[in-house]
């Protein structure tokens, strides 16, 4: 994950790097790494050489090959070897492992150099095949771009020197509107005499499909347009853009008519959103609803430019054979296609039409000489096809295939293949495919749907905290979605779920609900994990320490009886160690301050007609009832509520999380008959802990069995701060707020992040005057409730939680807030800050005047 800069123009990175990462590491010099594809946020540069990647900006730059000087990689014998683009009269100088591989390219190129030059695709960009075009010179011979896009059949990379380039300071984008595709790729043309930086295309399908997800680029894409081009120039000012633009206009819409004149804009954050959605397509397509999946098995094919109108139609009229309902999108400069057909893979029918119309549609690519993979790769699906494409050249990939990987192990069975089969002989779905009963919640409908929507996009490893901190595939949420796939088809052993790795796999999701806000297709991995859980606990006996853990509340009464002693207890290390050897609670795991509960204030007041029911959970309740509970009593005191404060039993979110429901019920129907005469008086019950709320608002419904009265209470549930929000936007808060001249960080639990509540704490902090809330970039704080507690889970909980300490200590508060009281532990641990809960500060500044 290292980058070195090496020069001006050159880069040695290693290729577990986040192209992201790289971005941002090359801006700060006003640098890019030109190659963009839109994985961005997660693709890594070890795979960005393996399918030699390309993006929106190919057009004007270039395959990942063109950009790549040099490449280490590991070859089946276990050697590194450095591909580079060397002089020819250099070969003989090279060492003796280096010279025999590049003297036989040499000879191989030369061999078949007829053949090369014969079989080149028509095309601007390409990635099928071993790259053996514009190689060999007169004057050198470039490994390194043989390498790029190899798929990891010829070996391993392990780092690369890559070539970087100035960005332009000013870039605009402006979108032209098209009835006809034939118009649409005439103006293509049109736009790369321009020199345009970008042409990106999509169809009114997607349009529809991206304002559903982003309605306010509506400027952008508006609804009623049939194809859509937007098209990037770049230039050093915004008067040489707005140039671009006037030409533009002038040839495609003012002289031939091809195109209406959409929105322009040289505003960088409407082009970061306009980009954002259209790399976004693949996820927001796989949002649509029911049986029909956006099917990726014929897109990423590669036509020349001056084709892709009359390739366009071709393909549209292939598509309505088949009756195919579809949707398109694409690199138009570079006449990169990428076509979605909405297809249901398990119905016979379909599957026999779609084996048809896949031979049907390589023969077309064929036909224009065009690639069938302009920047994704081969892989297993266009690998059967390379002999069709590539007739001459094919035993030339024989032999750089035989002469890096003799034994035929790396990335077997891909570009050059040892056994035929076809490429739909690996596919997620088909015909045959069937569910397995797994005799467990998992089984019904919805969930084998939640499991299902999963396609693997891979953002979780950007987002997922517990994959941040290993590095693991397995930690990732997709992990979850395909093990289960494969328990409920049948293709892997049901008895797996009592192994340790997968108890492992599945404890790794510490329900954080972070893929309820973050996963693009909106997977509930948190609750198939639960589901899963839940089975593998039917055989698998809890730990000490985890049945400790789901009782909370027990331990926190008990604790609070005579808390001197409990807290003197916790603090003496030999006491510690022993709770560690006995229950497997860590014993460097800071524990809360427990105080007496008898000091929880009653605030019935008869008279009042407002009232509200507060539940505060056990932080508040016996570790900060001076803190969060006293506060938030008398916030709404102040506001003329009576507070009613039942008894209330453990709202049980980790006896849900892991996966003990069944454990749980006794406490929830206890709480449902408690709290239901006061929501059939209409009175909202209100949340001071972000997790009880999240329990209430997102976990009892999808877990309990629906019943009308726990669905009263879930739907009059509301977290404090959400609740005071649109009482100060009512004009409740008539009163002023006092300065409190202190600087601070709020952090989010992840809990209330999931709850997506209207209105967050921030709202409210910002009414503060004097206030200074320092912004930073909020991640998980690693403790997950009481994951980070377990001794096996500790060192991962802090690494989790050290990305979050590094921005607290950074912007140097006077203290932290947050609504967590396990949040609150983990940050006073890692960064020694004062943490309280922001009602206490909120409370602390309103002050209500001429009070009856």
């Amino acid at each position: 994950r290292n980058v070195e800069i090496l020069s001006e123009d050159k880069v040695k990175s290693e290729v577990g790097v986040v192209l992201n990462k790289l971005q941002d590491k090359l801006k700060v010099d006003n640098k890019k790494f030109a190659p963009d594809p839109s994985s961005g946020n997660i693709c890594v540069i070890g795979g960005m050489l393996g399918n030699n990647s390309g993006g929106p900006h190919t057009l004007k730059h270039g395959n990942m090959y063109k950009h790549v000087d040099e490449v280490s990689i590991v070859l089946s014998n276990g050697k590194i070897f450095r591909a580079q683009n060397i002089l020819l009269n250099e070969i003989d100088k090279l060492d003796d492992f280096h010279r025999p591989y590049y003297q036989k390219m040499k000879s191989l190129l030369e061999s078949y150099s007829l053949s090369i030059n014969e079989s080149k695709t028509n095309t601007t960009k390409s990635a099928s095949g071993y790259q053996v075009w514009d190689i060999l010179t007169d004057t050198h011979l470039n490994l390194a771009s043989l390498m790029v896009g190899s798929e990891g059949t010829l070996g391993v990379f392990t780092d690369a020197v890559l070539k970087i380039i100035p960005k332009f300071p000013k870039r605009g984008v402006i979108s032209f509107h098209f009835n006809e595709l034939e118009k649409m790729g005439i103006a293509v043309q049109h736009l790369r005499s321009l020199n345009a930086s970008a042409i990106e295309f999509v169809d009114h399908s997607f349009i529809e499909l991206a304002l559903s997800s982003k309605p306010e680029l509506k400027k952008f894409l508006p609804e009623h347009v049939r194809y859509l081009l937007y098209v990037e120039f770049e230039g050093k000012t915004e008067e040489e853009i707005n140039h671009k633009f006037s030409q533009a206009i002038e040839i495609l819409s003012e002289r031939e008519k091809l195109a209406e004149v959409g929105a322009f804009s040289t505003d960088e954050t409407e082009i970061i959103n306009i980009f954002t959605v259209r790399k976004a397509a693949t996820v927001i397509l796989n949002k649509i609803e029911g049986e029909n999946k956006p099917i990726p098995f014929i897109e990423d094919a590669s036509i020349h430019p001056d084709l892709f109108p009359k390739f366009l139609v071709d393909v549209s009229n292939l598509l309505n054979q088949y009756s195919f309902n579809y949707v398109v999108f694409g690199h138009a400069g570079d006449g990169n296609l990428h076509i979605r057909p909405l297809l249901n893979f398990k119905d016979d029918i379909t599957y026999k039409a779609v084996e048809e119309f896949m031979e049907n549609f390589v023969e077309l690519v064929v036909k224009y000489n065009g690639s069938l993979t302009g920047e994704h790769g081969d892989g297993r699906l266009r690998t059967p096809f390379l002999k069709k494409r590539f007739p001459k050249l094919y035993p030339l990939f024989e032999e750089i295939k035989l002469l890096f990987d003799p034994e035929r192990i790396m990335n077997p069975d891909i570009i050059v293949p040892s056994k035929k089969y076809k490429w739909n002989e690996n596919l997620r779905y088909s015909p045959e495919y069937k569910y397995t009963l797994t005799n467990s919640g998992i089984d019904s409908s919805n969930w084998l749907n939640e499991i299902e929507k999963c396609h693997g996009c891979g953002t979780c490893r950007e987002y997922c905290p517990v994959f941040t901190a290993t590095g693991e595939e397995e930690a990732t949420a997709r992990a979850k979605a395909n093990i289960l796939r494969g328990l409920i088809s049948g293709k892997v052993d049901l008895n797996s779920i009592n192994s340790d790795h997968f108890y492992k796999i599945m404890d790794y999701c510490v329900n954080c609900g972070q893929c309820l806000t973050d996963c693009p297709t909106s997977v509930n991995i948190p609750g198939i994990a639960i589901l899963a859980k839940e089975k593998l606990h039917e055989k698998k006996s809890f730990k000490i320490s985890e049945h400790l853990l789901q009782n909370g509340k027990i331990v926190s009464q008990l604790s609070s009886i005579l808390p001197a002693v409990s807290n003197i207890a916790l603090s003496n290390t030999p006491i510690r160690k022993i709770i560690e050897y006995t229950t497997g609670l860590e014993s460097r795991r800071s524990f809360p301050q427990f105080s007496n509960q008898a000091k929880r204030v009653s605030t019935k007041d008869e008279k009042r007609e407002k009232k509200i029911v507060l539940w505060t959970g056990c932080s508040a309740q016996y570790s900060d009832p001076e803190g969060e509970l006293k506060n938030s009593i008398e916030i709404f005191n102040k506001l003329g509520y009576e507070v009613i404060l039942p008894e209330w039993k453990c709202c049980n979110v980790a006896k849900i999380t892991y996966g003990n429901i069944d454990a749980a019920l006794t406490d929830i129907n206890y709480n449902v008959d408690v709290l239901l005469p006061y929501v059939e008086k209409n009175i909202p019950i209100i949340f001071t802990s972000a997790s009880c709320g999240y329990a209430f608002m997102h976990e009892y419904s999808q877990f309990i069995k629906s019943n009308n009265d726990l669905e009263k209470i879930i739907n009059a549930s509301v977290d404090i701060h959400d609740f005071l929000y649109s009482r100060y936007l009512n004009g409740d808060f008539a009163d002023s707020f006092e300065p409190v001249n202190i600087r601070i960080v709020y952090h989010d639990p992840c809990h209330l992040k999931s709850q997506q509540n209207k209105y967050g704490v921030k709202d409210l902090l910002k009414i503060i005057p004097g206030l200074e809330l320092v912004d930073i970039e909020d991640s998980c704080c690693g403790i997950a409730g009481t994951f980070g507690m377990k001794k096996e889970n500790f060192d991962l909980s802090m690494k989790i939680g050290s990305k979050l300490f590094t921005e607290i200590e950074t912007a140097k508060p006077e203290m932290v807030l947050s609504g967590c009281g396990t949040c609150q532990i983990q940050i006073n641990q890692g960064t020694g800050l004062q943490v309280i809960h922001p009602i206490t500060l909120i409370n602390q500044s309103f002050h209500v005047r001429n009070q009856k």
